[in-house]
């Protein structure tokens, strides 16, 4: 096997994921899944899943009010 992929580093397959466990109030599967996938990202998805998940602002709503403040 040459470099392990993410499947392989998060030890994700059929025989090792039994459930999903949580359920986002107010996130469609299709969102959490993604999302779920960017987890692996660590820091170069961190914003996006702040955003998505969590309801931060975009980053042109921030400078916005930067821009007002």
């Amino acid at each position: 096997m040459n470099d392990p992929n993410g499947q392989c580093v998060s030890n994700m397959s059929k025989a090792t994921t039994k459930k999903e466990i949580v359920k986002i109030h107010g996130v469609d599967e299709y969102t959490a899944r993604m999302q779920g996938i960017n987890l692996n990202g660590g820091q170069s998805n961190a914003l996006e899943f702040c955003q998505t998940l969590m309801g931060f602002p975009k980053l042109d709503e921030l400078l916005e009010a930067f821009q007002k403040s």
